[in-house]
């Protein structure tokens, strides 16, 4: 599992399934298991085999669950023992024995925690940062990208969740194939064929993430009939029925493991999607970032966004808490290339403006309170005087945006 337990400092942790042969022909060895579920048995299709007469082709399997771990036999013919209980179904401690036929396996849980090193760069993907944590987050997404194991992304609301998952496929042996992303608004959507209006069919939309990556967004709030579809359907891709080989992650902005408590989510699809974590910063939490997110984003719309920034504008993001993140950042770039070619020529920041006698800080305050009224004056214009129009529209709360109002001598 890959967790972020604090923002500057996350940290690549594994949870292991570990059994240790304690009789049998086994005996004496170790096995770890980085996976929501094992299967032990005699047949070669087994995550452990054993070479042993007296345990069935397929004996047992224990599941990692967000509550913890459960065992099950698989119809074996000589039943699957827990401590000298012979069970079908049960929860497994730390510690404890479990007996197939004349093999004990005895159950414990490792940990192997590792601190993630620098990124060496400044981009990876498309993912693009300065930051010293970001490069850290960016090494978690080059470490995800070496694995096929299911991965989940957390993070607020326009961080960059779906960023992280492209940079990861993007860098893995799929890169080449597929890339869907499936959301609760009942479609599938490829980043190549969106397509808003499609009726889903999970299992047919599985397939043709064949070889690929399918990322589902916000699990939680998909309906509790199509969780149990999407589970059965990664549970029959993990059996040996299955012929598709697809790598399964998901993005969300609240923790699985509260939305399991509130019955929001399936607890077998919340446990196999986290293998393998990481937490998503803020942008006010790297705001170091910004400039470097502004420039890229120039580059990709150049169309849209061309020129430079003004230095007061990049002043003024850096003060901003950014509450809806990079997608915001985007919105306000577009809505600041508008407002810089509408400016009034009196308004309009210039050199010219520049006066001998005044001071670096009466000349910023000078260009923030041009950019305040201009910015002002074209905001009402497009919202027709509308104010919650122009609060919304602004990402501003509404007694910040009439205390500006009042400063400017703009009438509402």
């Amino acid at each position: 599992m890959l967790k972020d337990t604090e923002h500057n400092n996350p940290s690549l942790t594994v949870h292991q399934i570990k059994l240790s042969a304690v009789r049998g022909p086994l005996k004496g060895r170790r096995y770890g298991f980085a996976s929501h579920r094992i299967k032990v048995g005699k047949a070669d299709d087994n995550d452990l085999v054993i070479p042993d007469d007296t345990v069935s082709r397929h004996h047992f399997e224990i599941l990692r669950f967000i509550d913890g771990f459960v065992l099950r036999d698989k119809g074996s013919t000589n039943g699957t023992l827990l401590d000298g209980a012979k069970i079908r179904e049960a929860y497994i401690k730390p510690g404890s024995i479990v007996s197939a036929g004349d093999t004990k396996l005895k159950f414990f849980i490792g940990v192997v925690q590792q601190q993630l090193p620098l990124f060496n760069g400044t981009s990876f993907g498309p993912m693009v940062f300065t930051s010293d944590s970001m490069r850290k987050i960016a090494s978690a997404a080059k470490n995800a990208s070496l694995s096929d194991l299911p991965f989940l992304v957390l993070g607020e609301q326009g961080t960059g969740k779906k960023t992280f998952c492209t940079a990861v496929h993007e860098a893995g042996k799929r890169k080449n194939q597929p890339l869907v992303f499936l959301n609760s608004s009942n479609s599938f959507l490829s980043i190549e064929k969106p397509n808003k209006n499609f009726e889903p069919d999970i299992p047919s939309l599985i397939k043709k993430a064949e070889k690929g990556s399918l990322i589902i967004e916000e699990p939680w709030d998909l309906s509790a009939k199509q969780q149990r579809i999407l589970f059965d359907s990664i549970e029959h891709l993990s059996s040996e029925k299955g012929s598709l080989t697809v790598r399964f992650a998901a993005t969300s902005s609240r923790d699985l493991t509260k939305e399991v408590e509130k019955g929001r989510l399936n607890c077998q699809l919340a446990s196999y999607l986290s293998s393998l974590q990481i937490k998503l910063m803020p942008l006010r939490d790297r705001k170091e970032d910004i400039e470097v997110l502004i420039s890229h984003f120039m580059d990709i719309n150049p169309k849209d966004l061309h020129g430079v920034l003004p230095s007061f504008l990049i002043d003024l993001f850096h003060k901003f808490d950014w509450p809806c993140n990079i997608s915001e950042l985007k919105l306000m770039l577009k809505t600041c290339k508008s407002l810089i070619g509408v400016f009034p020529e009196r308004e309009k920041p210039s050199f010219a403006s520049f006066q001998e006698g005044m001071s670096f800080r009466e000349h910023k305050k000078q260009w923030i309170d041009s950019f305040e009224r201009s910015f002002l004056k074209w905001l009402f214009e497009i919202c027709e005087g509308n104010i919650s129009m122009a609060s919304r529209k602004a990402a501003m709360d509404r007694k910040h945006l009439n205390k500006l109002l009042k400063r400017h001598e703009i009438k509402k």
